[in-house]
């Protein structure tokens, strides 16, 4: 009997696809990762992710007066700040405050939520493809990226944001499959959090934009051959929802952190035309040198290029919304670069937005083998090919995760791992949590102290590191210094503090910070 994908039953198809994902949970080692503390490429982020969710869940803040453990906003007396709505922080830390604080809790949440978005993507091509093979290998591209297999098990919004696009394409798609109005709120409902939680994942919402703007001034119809939005007016109400509700936290967020006089996250648009061209050219040679084979190997962007080609080509052989949503997320990309340019060069993670593109050129191209009829030697060779391109691209990605975790990337762990481990030891030598802290050798913004639960100052940007600055924090409270780093202990600016010793952990070494240490 000849074996077809369309002769599976809808719960059987789930069932396959949920066990893919179990391998591919297994497959990257999410379940030894998951219990790790924040480390490796961009332990920063990670930590004031964390940072931000440990003092909701302590009662420390709230959600419109977001926190942090580094104490460098009003004058080096608080730890307000604020970058995206803290959605994702406030559900985690309610999880905290009912089965306590654990490294776990936070990667499970953003592990879990990341694998159903996958799932709804899974279910949204059943929807164009039915049972089909691509079906089932589509949403496994997401995976192969080794940005995204790294941060799909992390700390950061930028994953859970993606994920929640991608449920919101699935009712999108529910909305034109069966013309229902609910489907379409429900749709922009995740839309909405999504940008939210990345203003980056709102290209989708512009795709979609624009293709409402195209129906509503001009003959153009993306359904077949009906409109899709067939109620004009009716319809622009929950794109002006989702408009007020993004402005009005990004509008927000940018008086807040001017209010408490902080820079640290930025809101704003860091555009390539801010730079020299000096500066532009060192940058794209960085991206190049450190995370354009991050972003996935190198194959996968000719193959994308090229199936991009492939589209355009044959363009009247495809859905008239597919291929338009493709070209129009292919621009919405290159308008991505163009206006946060600068910020690429230090965060692999902004990547993750833009892979929503190479998912629908996929899927176009899948849509328009179809439309041409194509014979099924060239099918089947087709599917071949990108199998065989996914199990290369699964290999590279899993390469690349170890090295994060056990290679060069994580070379940072060995001084900052004590910090996940201090905390009782403080407790026991009697620093308290509410002590403020001045933390030496920590150059981030708050990973040691919010490993440690302590609040305090580092030595990020250079502070810390005269005699003034740091009589300056202890005139503000600090009770203690930890320094990380015993060649440290020889420096000039340190030796007035570094009297008065009460503990050692591992690499660590604890000063209390009296009035006689400073005279």
């Amino acid at each position: 009997m000849k074996f077809s994908f369309k002769n599976i039953t809808g719960k059987q198809s789930n069932t396959i696809f949920l066990v893919l994902l179990v391998s591919v949970f297994f497959f990257y080692d999410y379940n030894h990762i998951i219990s790790k503390p924040p480390q490796s490429t961009h332990m920063w982020r990670q930590a004031d992710c964390l940072s931000f969710t440990l003092n909701l869940a302590q009662g420390d803040c709230d959600f419109f007066h977001m926190q942090t453990h580094s104490l460098t906003s009003d004058n080096d007396t608080s730890g307000a700040g604020v970058s995206e709505a803290p959605v994702l922080y406030y559900f985690v830390a309610l999880l905290y405050r009912l089965f306590g604080y654990h490294y776990a809790i936070y990667r499970i949440v953003n592990t879990l939520l990341f694998f159903l978005g996958i799932f709804y993507l899974f279910k949204m091509l059943k929807l164009l493809f039915k049972n089909s093979f691509w079906t089932y290998l589509i949403p496994l591209f997401i995976f192969a990226s080794p940005v995204v297999a790294y941060y799909a098990s992390n700390f950061l919004t930028d994953t859970t944001a993606f994920s929640l696009s991608l449920i919101g394409w699935y009712y999108f798609f529910k909305f034109k499959d069966k013309s229902k109005d609910k489907f379409l709120y429900v749709s922009f409902l995740f839309f909405t959090l999504a940008g939210l939680l990345k203003i980056l994942s709102l290209t989708s919402f512009v795709a979609i934009g624009i293709i409402y703007l195209l129906e509503l001034f001009t003959s153009l119809k993306f359904n077949g051959s009906k409109k899709l939005f067939y109620k004009a007016f009716k319809h622009f109400y929950p794109f002006i929802i989702l408009v007020i509700i993004i402005s009005a936290w990004y509008i927000y967020a940018l008086n807040y952190n001017s209010f408490h006089k902080t820079d640290y996250f930025s809101n704003k648009i860091i555009p390539v035309w801010s730079l020299t061209f000096d500066n532009i050219i060192n940058k794209i040679n960085y991206i190049k040198n450190l995370h354009f084979k991050e972003y996935y190997h190198p194959v996968f962007f000719f193959i994308t290029l090229g199936l991009f080609a492939f589209n355009l080509i044959f363009l009247k052989k495809s859905d008239k919304f597919l291929i338009s949503l493709t070209f129009l997320l292919f621009l919405s990309n290159i308008a991505i670069l163009v206006l946060w340019f600068k910020a690429f060069k230090d965060h692999d993670y902004y990547f993750i937005s833009l892979i929503i593109f190479p998912v629908f050129n996929l899927i176009t191209f899948i849509n328009i083998l179809e439309n041409l009829k194509i014979k099924f030697a060239v099918q089947l060779s087709s599917k071949i090919i990108f199998t065989g391109l996914l199990i290369f691209l699964f290999y590279d990605a899993g390469q690349k995760l170890n090295i994060r975790y056990h290679g060069w990337r994580n070379n940072d762990i060995k001084l900052y791992g004590a910090y996940t481990e201090i905390t009782p030891y403080n407790r026991y030598i009697g620093i308290k949590r509410t002590d403020t802290i001045i933390s030496i050798g920590d150059h981030t913004n708050s990973y040691s102290l919010t490993m440690m639960n302590q609040k305090g100052w580092t030595q990020m940007a250079g502070q810390n590191k005269t005699v003034e600055n740091i009589k300056k924090h202890i005139n503000k409270g600090a009770k203690y210094i930890f320094i990380n780093n015993d060649k440290l202990l020889k420096e000039d600016y340190l030796q007035p503090f570094i009297k008065n010793k009460v503990g050692d952990f591992k690499n660590i070494r604890i000063f209390k910070l009296t009035d006689d240490t400073i005279k």
